[in-house]
């Protein structure tokens, strides 16, 4: 069976009508529920549980907790780079942790709804 999504992780497609809360996850939320949160304005910042370092993850986290919402972490096991962020229609995948590209990604796309009106 096919995915439904044009991208791993995904950026746009089918979703719950409910959000997973924002902010840091310890468990990997369902796709088709983070798909919802990036169309309501949403950035989901995803890390390999294998491929990035505990420091990574922590750097991650103290970027993503100064946001009170409209972003979120989360662990992603089937990830094949370290970090990827996503927001609706966007991806950026990271080998390595780069404050300035992690901000700058948040920046640009936290925030932007994507309901069609």
């Amino acid at each position: 069976e096919g995915s439904p999504y044009t991208t791993d992780p995904q950026t746009h497609g089918p979703h719950t009508n409910f959000l997973a809360a924002w902010g840091v996850h310890k468990d990997h939320a369902p796709k088709a529920v983070l798909v919802h949160n990036m169309e309501d304005s949403g950035v989901i910042v995803w890390y390999s549980p294998t491929l990035a370092s505990a420091d990574t993850v922590k750097r991650l986290t103290e970027i993503v907790q100064r946001y009170p919402k409209h972003v979120v972490l989360t662990p992603y096991p089937p990830l094949t780079t370290p970090i990827a962020l996503t927001a609706w229609q966007r991806i950026l995948r990271l080998q390595e942790i780069d404050e300035q590209k992690v901000v700058g990604f948040i920046d640009a796309y936290r925030g932007i709804d994507h309901h069609v009106r």
